[in-house]
């Protein structure tokens, strides 16, 4: 017991005089965008994943959100309201505020990602693009694999502090891929 109690006070004193490390973990990644699909069947792609239901709490508790973050909800009409709900509270409950949402019809829903390709340049100018972040380069590629219509319409969102630069890198392989009518907004 005696000896116990030596080295416990032993390993106090150390411990209060050994230098103290004063690193600090960095910050983590802020996820500027989330974009969530939800079916009139009820399925759900977060961030381009395919999720049940009972996942999109885990999904979005695992969010390091902050003021830049956007959501953007794609909903059929026939979703079901209740899911809806859930997914707009707990975005909120996240800390998400700024919220976008389209409800489409049925049909306009199955057929939205041939006609619509969504581009997000983030602050940094990193892209997000079908729930992955890419460097403007990766975007080529990307856009040489994607099937969509030729009438396909890009919709091109910029964060709050994204320079010019990755802005007109993104524009140029738009029009390198023949994709000439863009649409700049959240949604």
């Amino acid at each position: 017991m005696r000896y116990a109690l030596c080295l416990f006070l032993a390993l106090l004193l150390a411990s209060c005089h050994a230098p103290q490390n004063e690193q600090t973990l960095p910050p983590p990644h802020t996820d500027e965008m989330v974009d969530l699909r939800i079916g009139g069947d009820g399925t759900m792609l977060f961030n381009g994943n395919r999720i049940h239901d009972s996942a999109l709490a885990s999904h979005v508790r695992a969010l390091h959100t902050g003021e830049m973050t956007r959501a953007r909800m794609i909903i059929s009409e026939e979703a079901p309201t209740g899911l809806v709900m859930k997914a707009t509270s707990l975005l909120y409950g996240q800390g998400v505020r700024r919220i976008s949402s389209k409800l489409l019809s049925p049909s306009a829903y199955r057929d939205y990602d041939r006609h619509h390709l969504h581009v997000d340049i983030l602050s940094d100018g990193r892209i997000f693009y079908r729930g992955h972040e890419l460097f403007p380069a990766d975007l080529a590629t990307a856009l040489r694999h994607a099937d969509y219509s030729d009438s396909v319409i890009a919709v091109l969102s910029v964060g709050d502090t994204t320079r010019v630069g990755p802005v007109t890198d993104v524009q140029e392989i738009l029009r390198d891929r023949e994709i000439m009518r863009v649409n700049y907004s959240d949604i």
